[in-house]
């Protein structure tokens, strides 16, 4: 029989793996987030690829999550978001935290209201993960509003990289330009980005809440932005400079070969004659390479 461990913090419950649970420790470690569902998915890409073959060691049920009221049987799709563990290649610890569903934000008053459905689980999961000893959290998403922005709103290019730094937010955006020669990869880390970027929830929320109640002494609080092309359905270019830099930055290997199978899966599903979320293409096409979603 299958027992776990439950963790109720607010209005969120915490499902950890029974082994994992009893012997994880409190150590220095860095929670890294994303959203599966952003346009282009970049983000989500990326962190499949960070993940690769890990399961979950824990699996974050809330009241507040905007779960679709209908189910297939067989194969299931899960309500929940799902934490994973990873470590780099100097022993650090690494949990990765896949959201897979937020709050919809709208151009009507409802969006208001998506502060009420964010905040609580947010707030939680940071309560929850001070015990473990979470002191750097950071945020993999692209420049969301690109596509509505103007002149006087910051553009990041496919081959960029924003680095939004919480614990300083009166500085500028941190530019970090990649580019190949014949030989190496190079990189500048001297940019700035002097106009404003526009980032919705849960984006901004993670770094907001995280420094405000994390309780172990803050290391790092970022939000790493790639760019994002409107004109591609899977933006390629942007998820390869995400996975580069987490790489470089991180020392985290990467999964090569489930992110080139995501892209071609995803770049399939842009041809699809009738909606189908995620999370359900995931169990009708990605076969054995996603036994973890079930």
């Amino acid at each position: 029989m299958k027992i776990n461990i439950v963790e109720t913090y607010g209005d969120t419950d915490i499902v950890w793996n029974k082994i994992y649970g009893e012997h994880t420790s409190k150590q220095s470690t860095t929670l890294i987030v994303f959203n599966q569902n952003e346009k282009g998915y970049a983000s989500f890409i990326t962190g499949m690829g960070l993940i690769g073959d890990e399961k979950p060691v824990a699996r974050i049920f809330s009241r507040l999550h905007q779960v679709e009221p209908f189910n297939n049987y067989p194969e299931p799709v899960f309500p929940e978001w799902r934490l994973f563990e990873k470590r780099n290649k100097d022993g650090r610890r690494f949990f990765i935290l896949r959201v897979t569903h937020t709050f919809p934000i709208h151009s009507d008053d409802e969006s208001s209201i998506s502060w009420l459905y964010t905040y609580p689980i947010i707030r939680d999961i940071v309560l929850a993960l001070n015990n473990k000893g979470v002191d750097s959290i950071c945020y993999l998403t692209v420049n969301l509003m690109q596509e509505f922005s103007t002149t006087t709103h910051g553009m990041i290019h496919e081959n960029q990289i924003g680095i939004f730094d919480y614990m300083n937010h009166e500085e500028d955006i941190q530019l970090i330009t990649k580019y190949d020669d014949a030989n190496e990869t190079l990189f500048r880390t001297k940019t700035k980005l002097k106009e404003d970027i526009v980032m919705p929830l849960p984006v901004w929320g993670f770094g907001s809440v995280f420094k405000n109640f994390c309780t172990n002494t803050i290391k790092e609080n970022i939000t790493v932005i790639g760019g994002r092309d409107r004109n591609t359905f899977v933006n390629e270019e942007t998820q390869e400079t995400l996975s580069w830099w987490m790489r470089h930055h991180y020392k985290l290997e990467t999964d090569h070969e489930k992110e080139n199978y995501l892209t071609v899966l995803l770049s399939d599903l842009e041809h699809l004659t009738k909606p189908l979320s995620l999370d359900r293409a995931m169990v009708e096409f990605g076969g054995t390479n996603f036994e973890e979603s079930v």
